[in-house]
């Protein structure tokens, strides 16, 4: 059985000002990462401002990060990525006019990723990390539900699914979160999506 809280991967918010407008599918390379805080097994790479800004690269280029994958207005919420599939974090552009960036890792593939996964749909938990899957897949947990804004703080009396628990997915039997994380300082207790999972199967 899944532990009670899986916490996913989350990434940064930063500026971005290379050379030409970044457009859907450019991929962008990255400075080092600002701080020591970030793990790189549960964190994607910072995209930070300084003097070496992240540009448009190829696809292909080694220093190539992030791909974008959406776009949504510049006064957007990081949030407002979460319904792009694959995208990981959100870079703010100004190149042209202002947008915020939705981007994800360079190579995954965003078929795969949880971000607009619905209740009825798979995934497979490996890790900190959880991809969509059929349900017929090995180890799949059913998706009962998904809760949004919640904080990995145990609630007294229903624990860990205290947020499935509350939103009426009384099947749930484990919490997988993730989170687009900000450029400000944010709390590590909270999440932005969750997905209430039961083992395939078990309530059908």
């Amino acid at each position: 059985m899944l532990g009670g809280l899986v916490v996913g991967g989350v990434a940064a918010v930063n500026a971005f000002r290379g050379s030409g407008a970044p457009e859907i599918g450019d991929c962008l390379e990255a400075a080092e990462e600002s701080d020591g805080n970030a793990s790189t097994s549960r964190r994607a790479r910072r995209v930070v401002d300084g003097p070496r800004e992240p540009r448009v690269v190829g696809c292909d280029d080694d220093a190539a990060v992030h791909v974008v994958l959406g776009e949504r207005p510049a006064d957007a919420d990081p949030t407002a990525c979460l319904g792009v599939d694959g995208a990981t974090a959100t870079v703010a552009s100004t190149e042209t006019h202002s947008r915020t960036l939705c981007v994800g890792p360079v190579g995954a593939d965003p078929a795969l990723s949880v971000n607009t996964v619905v209740p009825g749909d798979c995934v497979v938990v490996d890790g900190d990390k959880a991809r969509r899957a059929g349900c017929a897949t090995p180890g799949a947990y059913s998706v009962v539900g998904v809760v949004e804004d919640g904080t990995a703080v145990p609630d007294v009396i229903s624990g860990v699914l205290a947020a499935c628990v509350d939103a009426g997915y009384d099947d749930a039997e484990s919490l997988y979160t993730w989170s687009i994380d900000r450029d400000l300082p944010v709390s590590r207790l909270s999440w932005d999506r969750g997905l209430c999972l039961a083992p395939e199967g078990a309530t059908s």
